[in-house]
Parts: structure tokens; C-alpha cells; sequence
């Protein structure tokens, strides 16, 4: 009977570790697999792009994060100059890289920004501008740019006086400042880490971004966030921490969050401005597949 019991046990072990090369050898074939991404240019025409599985879904993640999570998508389509997204570094041991890899949305990003490199060059996007430097804020993260030129450079050309004081020039432009930061981290060294300025070409708002500079200074300023409930529902907003992938955008897309003077005239021509963008992206997106959708968008 000892003996039977030994053979039965060497049969399910042998069983498990078939039906364990099994499912390794599905996913190699299913990252692997090729697939199609199709662009549709303004033009009318469009063209297909071939690439692995693994490479499109990783595409895919990097972008809702950004777009959704981050609110790039507000940049893409609207009228916010820039937007900002970001990751913690990847973790250099060996152990700690393997946890990464299968947990955390930071390392996600970080794939999912070697991807988009890697393909980039096939996705010419002439209006936008997409980099990533060091964190102004966090040693250990890297910040993720993504630019409007036209609609930064018209804000650097409105709030030059600003730009000109700060930075100690006579004359400024947005071209001048894209030159510096071939060298130089934009936020942490072009900018000098100021808060007003970059408030401001994040699209807060100039009164509100000097008030956040005075605040950040010690001065005691009172300023809030959009209440989004006004959107969203309580358990809508409570899904958003986990990171919600609904295909339908409208139930994961807020507004954009700053700290404002909510009384401000200002800031209530940008909530006006950011609702109705918000429209528009939802009545972009609807019904088309996200990833295909947002880099047609990147082309055009």
C-alpha cells in the first residue's frame, strides 16, 4: 500500500508540474502573440501598427495612468499647458525588482515608459512634448512631462513679467526654456523649484499658483480642492483608489486637482473650462478602443 500511495503522489506531483508548464507556456505565447494597433489620422487615412502583446498592454497601462490617473488626458485634448505624472525608481535588487514587477504600479509605469520609447519614433506628435526628468519634490521619483507647446507657450508669453523676475531675464519664451532643459531638470532647475511658475504652466491658474508660492513661503493661505462629488458619487470616488479601469472613461475621469481660492473668478472659469473639456473627451473616447483613440489624438 506504501508503495501504491508513493506512485499516486509522484503522479500528481508530475501532473502539477505539467499543468504548471502548461499555463508558463501560454503566457509566453500570449505576451508574444502579435497584435494590431490602428491610427486614424486627420488626414483620413490611418495605418497599422504590428507589435507583441505584452508590449501593447503595457502601452495601454502607461497611458491610462497618465492620461486618467495623472490627467494628461486634459492636455491632449484641452486646453492645459502641462501635465504631470510620475514614478517611484525601480528598486536596483534583484529581489525587491521581481516584487516590483508583479505588484507595484510605480514599476508598471516605468515599463510601460520603456515601451512608449521604444516605439515613439513611429508616432510622430509634433504638437506635444512627453519627458522624463527627477522629481523637484521626491529624491527617489522621476517626474513624467507631458506639454502642450502651443498652449505653454502662449501662457510663458502672457506671464513673461513673471517668468523674466523669477528667473532674472530680460526676455523669455518657452523655446528658451525647452533649450535649457535639454541639460537641466525643467521643474527643479529651469524653474528654480518655484511654485508660481509652475503652478501656473500646470494650469492652476496664475492667482492660484502665487497663492500656493506664498503659502509654500510660510504665509497663512486657505485653499482647496474641487469637491468631485459633485461628479462622481461617494462609491465612485472610493473606487478611484484602486486604481478603476472601467472601459468607460466617464466613471474614472475627475477633474483636474489643485489648491485653489475657490471664490476666485479665476478658478471658476478654469472649473468651467475643465468641465466642459471633460465632455469633450468623454463624447472623444466613446465607444473607441482607449489606447488606439489617444494616440491618434498624440498625431493629430
Amino acid at each position: 500500500m506504501s508503495l501504491v500511495r508513493s506512485l499516486f503522489k509522484i503522479k500528481e506531483i508530475f501532473f502539477f508540474f505539467c499543468f504548471l508548464q502548461i499555463i508558463v507556456f501560454f503566457c509566453l505565447w500570449n505576451n508574444s502573440r502579435l497584435v494590431d494597433l490602428q491610427i486614424y489620422l486627420s488626414s483620413g487615412s490611418n495605418y497599422t501598427l504590428t507589435l507583441p502583446n505584452r508590449d501593447k498592454a503595457r502601452l495601454d497601462y502607461f497611458f491610462r495612468e497618465l492620461m486618467l490617473h495623472d490627467g494628461a488626458i486634459y492636455t491632449l485634448v484641452g486646453n492645459k499647458p502641462i501635465s504631470l505624472g510620475g514614478y517611484f525608481k525601480p528598486n536596483q535588487s534583484f529581489f525587491l525588482r521581481i516584487y516590483q514587477s508583479l505588484f507595484s504600479s510605480d514599476f508598471k509605469m516605468f515599463l510601460g515608459l520603456q515601451i512608449w520609447l521604444k516605439y515613439q519614433h513611429l508616432f510622430p506628435h509634433s504638437k506635444f512634448l512627453l519627458w522624463v526628468e527627477q522629481s523637484p519634490w521626491i529624491e527617489k521619483a522621476n517626474i513624467i512631462l507631458f506639454v502642450n507647446k502651443e498652449k505653454a507657450a502662449s501662457l510663458v508669453k502672457n506671464y513673461s513679467q513673471d517668468f523674466c523676475t523669477v528667473l532674472e531675464q530680460d526676455e523669455i519664451s518657452l523655446d528658451e526654456l525647452l533649450r535649457r532643459s535639454k541639460n537641466y531638470p525643467f521643474f527643479l532647475t529651469v524653474l528654480k523649484k518655484h511654485e508660481g511658475l509652475i503652478g501656473t504652466l500646470l494650469g492652476y491658474g496664475r492667482e492660484n499658483a502665487w497663492l500656493f508660492h506664498r503659502r509654500d513661503l510660510g504665509e497663512d493661505i486657505s485653499l482647496s480642492g474641487w469637491d468631485q462629488s459633485e461628479i462622481f458619487s461617494y462609491w465612485q470616488v472610493k473606487r478611484r483608489f484602486f486604481k478603476n479601469k472601467w472601459q468607460d472613461i466617464s466613471k474614472s475621469l475627475f477633474l483636474p486637482c489643485f489648491a485653489a481660492d475657490l471664490n476666485s473668478e479665476e478658478t471658476k472659469e478654469l472649473k468651467k473650462d475643465y468641465q466642459a473639456t471633460r465632455e469633450k473627451i468623454i463624447a472623444t473616447y466613446k465607444d473607441k478602443d482607449f489606447l488606439e483613440t489617444t494616440l491618434s489624438l498624440l498625431m493629430n
